[in-house]
């Protein structure tokens, strides 16, 4: 992730922008899975998949803005899971500033263009970050 950037490419970052990534891998398949239960045992047993890929770094080298997308209507990766993960990040890296938008009528893979208000919304929030950060 953006957060465990070695130093001399964080320093290259000017905003980051993440579209309902979600607090872990688990929650979100709990809820939002048929099988929760199979997909659990498969992730865990097949794959490689590790869970301490979901953990803080102590610190960062990021000094950016992180900008989180979410909407009321995606089901994939409901909307509190990606909150979750805006107040921790909140909390443990204080120092980095946090922005969210909330779409009110996109699903999950179609957030930037799902619903016309929605859209235009996505375009004013992101045209308004890179206007701030990335001149």
């Amino acid at each position: 992730t953006a957060l465990n950037l070695p130093k001399d490419l964080a320093e290259r970052v000017s905003l980051v922008i993440v579209e309902a990534p979600f607090d872990t891998l688990e929650n979100v398949m709990k809820s939002s899975s048929w099988v929760p239960n199979a997909g659990l045992w498969l992730l865990k047993n097949v794959a490689t998949y590790t869970p301490e890929a979901y953990t803080f770094p102590e610190t960062t080298h990021l000094n950016c803005p992180i900008a989180f997308v979410t909407s009321k209507k995606d089901t994939r990766v409901p909307q509190h899971h990606t909150l979750t993960l805006f107040e921790q990040v909140k909390l443990r890296y204080p120092q980095i500033e946090t922005y969210h938008l909330e779409l009110q009528n996109s699903h999950h893979s179609l957030m930037p263009y799902g619903d016309a208000e929605d859209q235009a919304a996505y375009l004013r929030f992101v045209e308004e970050l890179y206007d701030r950060y990335c001149q």
